[in-house]
């Protein structure tokens, strides 16, 4: 499955990148077509803010997926980790996973 690769020092947190993904690889009012992202909002010493996106990199054998008390994530057909918010506690056993 093809990624994404953020070079994160140009990155501006504009989710122009999230918008392309689900023009190319989902259909129109897909449930659950935007992935998991962990957005993140740096303020450096000198004041500049950047902006860090960690995304689902989608694993084939995810363990996110496993350690998720809720059974909130699964693979779908096509092979993407979807969430299910509905069954999400927020526990962020994915994130650590």
């Amino acid at each position: 499955m093809a990624r994404i690769v953020c070079d994160e020092k140009r990155c501006s947190g504009c989710l122009a990148c999230v918008i392309a993904c689900i023009d190319q690889h989902h259909c129109e009012g897909e449930a659950g077509a935007v992935s998991c992202r962990i957005h993140e909002k740096i303020t450096t010493d000198s004041g500049l803010v950047r902006y860090s996106v960690r995304a689902c990199h989608h694993c084939e054998d995810a363990p996110c997926v496993k350690v998720c008390p809720e059974q909130a994530l699964y693979i779908n057909e096509m092979g993407l980790v979807i969430p299910v918010r509905e069954k999400c506690i927020g526990c962020r056993a994915c994130e650590a996973a």
